[in-house]
């Protein structure tokens, strides 16, 4: 009975090295948490030098040239009840709707993503223009820069790198925001830019996680004694027998 239950406990063992852990994706959205009712916490910024400013309940989050004056975007996520402690993020992406394209080029427009400094109850509280703000926006730390093609009123997954999985679990509890700019564009232009008219669609970020305890994967010689350990044990209950 002792053998049986030594061999039944080794099996287990192999069993339980072997399980891969469990990853989880977690959807969150600029809806959620608004800092202003009705109101998602998306938009954009110019410049103080900008002709004209902006009005806080504006969440279309256009992103380029229009008129020799450019736009940046941001987008701006809840992580407060988000269990970041016991988990390690491996993936991460934005998702948008294009719904307008603007841009100049008919191959399509290069966006870049970056980290906001700027605290999340300012940046969106975005009235008017601020030079600090629009600056924060485009510069900084990378997330990645991505080729928007020319289509109209489509999602788009934008994968974030590993900086921005660094930057999400240092908010962990807090605020997270993006900042988006169009690098492609032209002021040249009338009008060069992405994202046009979409004001009315919230933002996504997905984040994939797997726990922060996980249970390693048995090298193949510990398989292998595992596998001589019960041949043993086996073979010592047929001699006892």
């Amino acid at each position: 009975m002792r053998m049986r239950l030594t061999v039944f406990t080794c099996v287990l063992l192999a069993i339980v090295m072997s399980t891969p852990a469990r990853a989880d994706s977690i959807a969150l959205s600029t809806s959620d948490s608004r800092f202003t009712a009705g109101v998602f916490n998306q938009g954009w910024w110019m410049a103080d030098n900008a002709a004209s400013g902006n009005s806080n309940v504006n969440t279309n989050y256009f992103t380029g040239f229009s008129f020799s004056t450019e736009f940046r975007s941001f987008f701006t996520f809840d992580l407060r009840h988000v269990a970041l402690a016991t988990q390690a993020i491996i993936g991460a992406s934005l998702i948008v709707n294009s719904a307008d394209y603007a841009g100049d080029s008919s191959l399509g427009e290069t966006l870049g993503l970056f980290d906001v400094t700027t605290p999340a109850a300012v940046l969106n509280n975005n009235t008017g223009s601020s030079t600090a703000i629009f600056t924060d926006l485009g510069a900084g730390t990378t997330y990645g820069t991505y080729e928007v093609p020319r289509v109209n009123n489509a999602p788009l997954t934008f994968a974030l790198n590993a900086a921005a999985f660094a930057d999400i679990a240092a908010n962990a509890g807090s605020f997270f925001s993006i900042g988006g700019r169009l690098l492609s564009g032209s002021a040249s232009s009338e009008v060069d830019g992405i994202f046009s008219g979409s004001g009315f669609r919230p933002a996504s970020l997905i984040l994939q996680t797997e726990p922060l305890a996980v249970s390693p994967t048995p090298e193949p010689a510990s398989i292998l004694l595992i596998g001589s350990g019960l041949l043993g044990l086996i073979a010592s209950g047929r001699r006892r027998t």
